[in-house]
């Protein structure tokens, strides 16, 4: 086993695991979508489900948790772009 691989070692849960949690969170997306917490509410409960399942297909299938700290800056970086966007759009729409 190279370096390379050692590094990438698969400790954490297991794949069937991480892709059960996201058909949960789609499920919860879904079941969401039929309450109803306003415009604003919708919005950042959407968000907040879908920020938490990118989080996962990031950190576990992309492999981003066993890289080293100084990527986490161009990944961090542009997720705070993203919410100073959104914010910006949420207070357009009223």
């Amino acid at each position: 086993m190279t370096s390379s691989e050692a590094a990438h070692s698969h400790s954490g849960p297991s794949y069937f695991l991480i892709f059960g949690m996201l058909i949960v969170l789609t499920g919860l997306t879904v079941g969401v979508s039929y309450v109803d917490f306003g415009v604003m509410g919708g919005i950042v409960v959407a968000l907040a489900i879908a920020t938490v399942k990118a989080s996962l297909v990031a950190l576990f299938f992309m492999h981003l948790k066993d890289e080293v700290r100084s990527i986490n800056v161009v990944i961090i970086f542009p997720c705070i772009l993203m919410i100073i966007m959104i914010a910006i759009l949420c207070f357009e729409v009223f």
